[in-house]
């Protein structure tokens, strides 16, 4: 498979500065563009809509949506959504998002993998079209189903994760996973060789 390059921009960076960065990079050649979420700043959802229509090519990753304080079937709804704007281009991100914001919001999950696996396992249902019962760990549906088609029924969905178990599980039910900005050389290594080891539970 042939390298791809992106660029990266925090939801602290000034809006019309990541509107235009999205812009410049699509017209230098730049493979996807990743949008962050950072409570409490610029949404990621609100600012990948703004990117999708002002681009044609670009993969747009959404670099993590928490499943904590927006449910998994309204982030399925409004992935699903952004997508069929986008024309298929999304890729979506999970994760638990920075301890600290969680705990201002008191929104501390009961087991953060399970809010993870869960998330992942509720968006894609719902997205690929089910009508969802469940009762977990986190999250609980009664007979909900999205009221329309989305454009694709399978949107990649990757993990955003630091340690060992999260890598784990990333390699276990997620389609890749996203890494902190500032990950080097050799903690990219292990973080493949644990994603790896999930991998093989699939």
């Amino acid at each position: 498979m042939a390298p791809t390059f992106g660029v990266v921009f925090s939801g602290d960076f000034p809006l019309q500065r990541t509107l235009e960065g999205a812009v410049l990079a699509e017209r230098l050649g730049f493979d996807a563009c990743w949008l962050g979420e950072d409570f409490f700043y610029h949404g990621g959802i609100a600012t990948a809509t703004a990117v999708a229509e002002r681009s044609e090519r670009m993969t747009i990753g959404l670099g993590v949506l928490s499943p904590l304080p927006r449910h998994p079937a309204l982030t399925a709804m409004e992935v699903a959504t952004l997508d069929e704007i986008a024309e298929g281009r999304l890729i979506l991100g999970i994760g638990n998002g920075v301890p600290a914001w969680m705990r201002q919001m008191r929104l501390m999950p009961k087991s953060p993998l399970s809010a993870m696996r869960e998330g992942v396992e509720l968006c894609r249902r719902l997205i690929g079209g089910e009508t969802v019962t469940y009762d977990g760990v986190c999250f609980a549906l009664d007979q909900v189903k999205l009221g329309f088609k989305p454009h694709r029924a399978l949107i990649p969905i990757y993990l955003g994760v630091e340690r060992a178990r999260g890598m784990q599980l990333s390699g276990e039910i997620a389609d890749g996973t996203v890494v902190s900005i500032l990950a080097g050389a050799d903690y990219l290594q292990w973080a493949r060789e644990q994603s790896l080891r999930g991998d093989l539970d699939r």
